[in-house]
């Protein structure tokens, strides 16, 4: 028959198999506790019970890593919590929780060489996977702090002489 699910004779036949919709599960068709998916699966039905076709959306995780660069001296400190996403469904990403000596966050990439998708910190999202039950990697963007030393002539004359240059990070104070 070209029907998928064929009622008769107080019993329902299911031909062919159940496929979903992206990011949702297979559906499974319902009878009481009864599931059923497979193709020429049969149960019996009484005039008053209810069939239904349920399917359930798919979730997924976001791990954010700290992805230290390699040109980094200190460690990267903090953690920043996992987030637990539905397929279409806005929610958004967790506020970064790392912090690194000398660089600035600068948001998320799908990739840890920063050539994915970007996404800034806390920024909504939506459907980063189809895939129920799959774990999302985003890696943590760094830039380097700069400073800008101008050093100027004094008296016509330059001279290095008793000059000590010292940067310091944003924030510490000069003893």
């Amino acid at each position: 028959t070209n029907n998928p699910i064929v009622l008769g004779n107080n019993k329902v036949t299911i031909y062919g198999k159940a496929t979903a919709n992206t990011g949702y599960n297979t559906p499974v068709l319902k009878h009481g506790s009864t599931g059923m998916t497979a193709s020429g699966s049969t149960f019996t039905v009484n005039a008053k019970e209810t069939v239904a076709s349920t399917s359930t959306v798919n979730t997924y995780t976001v791990t954010y890593n700290s992805n230290k660069p390699s040109g980094a001296s200190a460690n990267v400190s903090g953690s920043t919590a996992d987030s637990t996403h539905t397929y279409n469904v806005a929610k958004n990403l967790t506020t970064n929780g790392y912090s690194l000596a000398g660089y600035t966050f600068a948001g998320w990439n799908s990739k840890a060489d920063g050539t994915g998708t970007s996404c800034t910190d806390g920024q909504s999202v939506t459907n980063l996977s189809s895939t129920n039950g799959a774990t999302v990697t985003l890696y943590a963007k760094w830039t380097v702090n700069t400073a800008t030393v101008t050093i100027r002539k004094n008296n016509s004359n330059w001279s290095s002489s008793g000059m000590n240059i010292a940067l310091y990070q944003s924030g510490t104070s000069i003893a």
